[in-house]
């Protein structure tokens, strides 16, 4: 069940469309089956999988007395019986949630697998019977996870706050469970409440099935009629009947032992039924720069220890809209209840302290915000469903406008909302308040609190099945006391054509004078813009310290962040860029991603970061501290022990020795071969860039003409001149070794007191295992399908090893142009023996089933891939890694998509083949631990 503690929480924000014109619009469809079910589709072939949501319009708001905390259960249930039943696993991702408005149930899966999905959702969501294992076991823990709920401040604080802001249903809310519905509940009387509520929600009217990514709409469209047209139509249920007498108190003071005896929190709620207008007000008064803030703020009564720690949000929930300010309060010379009146005063008078600019400004601030569900179709498919559950059609008062069409209209709803109009409904309402204290404070300061109106609330009348105002209401309710279709409709297989045309549009390629090679891939719907900056020197790019190149990569990018923070100083950029950087084997990367307007001023300032900043001592040596840290860190682990010993013997070249090094010595680093070295990393020649997302390219190229073009390009630099080593593997193809073992603690050195008398020993350390697999020649169709088939066997292997107790994980590093060889890792290995017949036995089950006439396992393979390898296409940032990895490696940025290509287009006779032909049964070469059990 969810936990929303109230302590200065954020409230989710729906947001819309700014614009009629947006180009998302243009993929996408509105359907209404004849069920009444809905279905939405957003074509986007920019990503290689889909995504599916499947929402049921009913959650916590449509629960009767007797039914709270079920619609939690079922969810659960639902969602373990779809675990089990996909057995395939052709799902990715899976997620669901139960809201105030909906049950969501949301999951990945490549589009060869679109139909099956589907059919799996409608199969255990709307057909099949609720199994006792599942309901057993998910009531268990039900019941486990309602009463720690009631025990704990956050079950009391929202629990008392629901009862009285909702006075009229208060169990239509997650915080208003009853336990004593679950105390003795057994599994079949919870059975029929749960399909009770299947009977009455789960239908056509109050479904919506949400589709985005690489799918035809036409396709989708009558996959969807096929599956969906089954369902019937809900039940319609009566409402639940309102109590008699609505609570009319307004001021409450919680106190508990627990909460701080130095600080109290003041939370004031004002209800509205206006959505666009709460969320316009509550945007103007939580800008750290409003009047009402900063009036509060510097009211010394208050005692306030910053703005930060007043808040102002708007909370959208069973059709009501609120507006909840919430503060922190320190002890002062004035009593906490002094200190509510204080601030229930500011918040009652918090328009007139507010100026129409400041409104205004809210509103242009919100408009902003809508513009950033537009980014990629996820994000906007994700608020749609939010959207739609939370949007009553039936009772608009325009019944005929479609979701998109109430979508377009938001934005005319923000310009509308008047101040006058805002300032009149806002101070015509009543507000809540609520008073969180020690219960010591409060014994302190009762009478004040009784003396001016307050209600106290403790555990004993916290929840409303404690509070005599709900007595009828209890007594109602004591007195109230198949197998997935395997059926497969033929969709079009050329999705990687769709794919790959999407990718390639916008996507351009040229080379600044200095040869510096730059890919530009526009996507105007995005809501930043990413600069990569590619490196061609890697951990094995220096021949004796692997960690160099590490520590010089790691300073060029702290040079551009230190150069950013003061350009943003001086107000020359409005906003802080996310500046990361990594360093791998074979190549290293800065990335930068800003808002679409600074992207010009963001290159500038890396370009002269890396040519004018200076190189300061105490900079490196913190860089070079760090980068050594790490260095440990990796040095201590088993599995990277075992992996340097294996690579130790596999390749003869020093420098793939060095770059896989665990040995106990650190290198040294020192400034001076800081200083002599940066020089040859101001080097064309080493550079290639890539910008993605939204910009203006002829701005950007004319930019990097007047930047990056500028830096020289050198030929006697030592960095990159060296050729990728093939692996050698040795004739003795299994090796053991001893490792290194380290115990960690989290205790204090001063905490952790005398040692033992005696010392245990032990060689029950259950270290890895690897298996080291050559590869076919890189960039070649045998690659990919090699790597492809190493991905799935990962996961068939993980799910065999980890069942059955052989491991505790298994993992697969691929192959790559520079490491022409997969390895399995199997970790926390209980008997090695065991592990390398679950490499032989998956391998071979594998054979098996591609050689079956049915294409089932060629799909999993294809899925799997997809889902694993090129998700990066989701954001700006992943498309420009994807896009400068295939350049530096293959000198070709649209690698990613050839290999789709090859993967998508190889036959079960391809897969067939590099199975048979690159996976020995015995494998290349075996390193285990001498302390391991055989």
């Amino acid at each position: 069940m969810k936990k929303n503690i109230i302590f200065l929480f954020c409230f989710i924000v729906f947001i819309f469309p700014t614009r009629a014109e947006n180009t998302i619009f243009n993929s996408f469809c509105e359907y209404t089956l004849e069920n009444e079910c809905k279905v939405f589709v957003l074509e986007d072939f920019s990503i290689p999988h889909v995504r599916i949501e499947l929402s049921i319009k009913s959650g916590f708001s449509s629960q009767r007395k007797d039914e709270t905390g079920f619609f939690s259960l079922l969810l659960e249930i639902l969602s373990a019986q779809i675990k089990n039943a996909d057995s395939e696993k052709i799902l990715s991702n899976f997620s669901s949630v139960c809201s105030s408005d909906s049950m969501r149930f949301i999951m990945e899966t490549s589009p060869f697998f679109l139909e099956k999905a589907l059919y799996l959702l409608k199969t255990q969501i709307f057909d099949e019977s609720l199994t006792d294992f599942y309901t057993s076991e998910k009531l268990s823990q039900m019941k486990t996870s309602v009463m720690q709920y009631v025990q704990s401040p956050e079950g009391f604080i929202n629990s008392s706050i629901d009862s009285r802001v909702f006075s009229e249903a208060p169990w239509k809310h997650d915080s208003g469970v009853y336990p004593a519905i679950f105390s003795k509940a057994q599994v079949p009387e919870v059975r029929t409440s749960l399909n009770k509520i299947r009977e009455n929600h789960f239908g056509g009217r109050n479904t919506g099935i949400f589709i985005s990514g690489a799918a035809k709409k036409e396709d989708v469209l009558t996959v969807c009629k096929e599956i969906f047209s089954q369902i019937r139509q809900n039940t319609k249920q009566q409402d639940d009947s309102k109590i008699d007498v609505e609570n009319q108190q307004k001021k409450f003071v919680l106190h508990d032992s627990r909460f701080s005896d130095e600080l109290s929190q003041i939370i004031v709620q004002y209800k509205t039924s206006n959505i666009t207008e709460c969320d316009v007000i509550s945007k103007m008064l939580n800008d750290n720069n409003s009047s009402f803030k900063t009036k509060a703020f510097l009211d010394e009564k208050l005692a306030i220890p910053g703005t930060e720690y007043i808040n102002a949000e708007s909370a959208h929930k069973n059709s009501v809209s609120r507006i909840i300010f919430q503060v922190l309060s320190q002890n002062s010379k004035t009593t906490p209840c002094a200190q509510s009146e204080i601030f229930l005063d500011y918040t009652k008078n918090a328009f007139s302290y507010a100026t129409k600019q400041e409104f205004e400004n809210a509103k242009d601030s919100l408009i902003q915000e809508f513009r950033k569900i537009f980014c990629n179709s996820t994000t906007f498919m994700d608020y749609l469903a939010q959207f739609w559950a939370v949007k009553d059609f039936n009772e608009s008062q325009e019944k005929s406008l479609s979701l998109k069409e109430e979508f377009l209209n938001e934005i005319q709803r923000i310009k509308s909302v008047s101040f006058s109009n805002a300032k009149k409904n806002y101070e015509n309402t009543e507000p809540f308040i609520f008073v969180l204290i020690n219960s010591k404070n409060f014994k302190k300061h009762k009478k004040e609190f009784l003396d001016l109106g307050y209600e106290e609330i403790n555990f004993k009348n916290a929840s409303w099945y404690t509070n005599s105002l709900y007595k009828n209401a209890l007594k109602e309710i004591q007195n109230e006391k198949k197998s997935l279709e395997t059926k497969e409709k033929k969709l079009p297989q050329d999705f990687y054509k769709e794919f790959e045309s999407e990718n390639k549009k916008n996507t351009s390629f040229f080379t600044l004078k200095n040869s510096i090679p730059v890919t530009f891939k526009e996507n105007k719907d995005s809501d930043s813009a990413v600069f990569l900056l590619g490196i061609k020197c890697g951990k094995l790019s220096s021949k004796n310290n692997a960690l160099f190149n590490s520590v010089m990569v790691n300073l060029l990018c702290e040079n551009i962040r230190l150069e950013a923070e003061k350009n943003l100083q001086q107000k020359k950029i409005t906003s802080k860029p996310e500046i990361s950087c990594k360093t791998d084997l074979a190549f290293s990367s800065i990335l930068i991603q800003t808002k679409p307007e600074e992207l010009e001023k963001i290159i500038t300032i890396a370009f002269s970061s890396l040519i004018d900043s200076e190189i300061l001592p105490y900079t490196v040596d913190r860089i070079v501290y760090s980068v050594q840290t790490q260095k440990r860190l990796f040095s201590q682990s088993t599995q990277n022990q075992m992996t340097s010993k294996a690579v130790e013997a596999i390749f003869k070249s020093k420098r793939y020795k060095n770059a896989f090094s665990t040995d106990e010595e650190i290198f040294q680093i020192s400034f001076n071969d800081i200083l002599k070295a940066y020089p040859e990393f101001l080097n064309a020649s080493l550079f290639n860039i890539t910008v993605s997302g939204n910009f203006n390219p002829e701005k950007i190229n004319s930019t990097l003409n007047k930047t990056f073009s500028l830096l020289l390009k050198q030929n006697n630099t030592k960095n990159n001149k060296f050729s990728f080593e093939k692996p050698s593997f040795p004739e003795k193809n299994r090796k053991s070794v001893k490792i290194n073992h380290y115990f960690y603690t989290d205790v204090k050195k001063e905490d952790a007191g005398p040692m033992p008398k005696t010392l245990i020993p032990t060689k029950n350390f259950n270290d890895p295992v690897e298996f080291f697999i050559k590869s076919p020649e890189a960039n070649t169709k045998d690659f990919t399908v090699f790597n492809c088939l190493c991905d799935f066997l990962n996961e068939r292997m993980k799910i065999f090893a980890v069942e059955n107790e052989i491991a505790e994980n298994v993992r697969c590093e691929n192959a790559e142009i520079f490491f022409e060889s997969s390895y399995f890792i199997f970790s926390g290995v209980f008997h090695t023996e065991k592990a390398l017949e679950t490499y032989r036995s998956e391998i071979s089950k594998l054979k098996e089933e591609l050689k079956e006439s049915e294409n089932t396992v060629l799909l999993q393979i294809i899925n799997n891939w997809i889902l694993q390898n090129i998700s990066k296409t989701k954001t700006s940032s992943g498309t420009a890694e994807l896009l400068s990895s295939g350049q530096i490696l293959y000198k070709n940025p649209l690698k990613y998509l050839d290999d789709y290509k090859i993967i998508s287009e190889s036959t079960k006779e391809d897969f067939l083949f590099t199975l048979e032909n690159f996976f020995p049964e015995t494998p290349n070469f075996t390193i285990v631990s001498k302390d391991s059990k055989k």
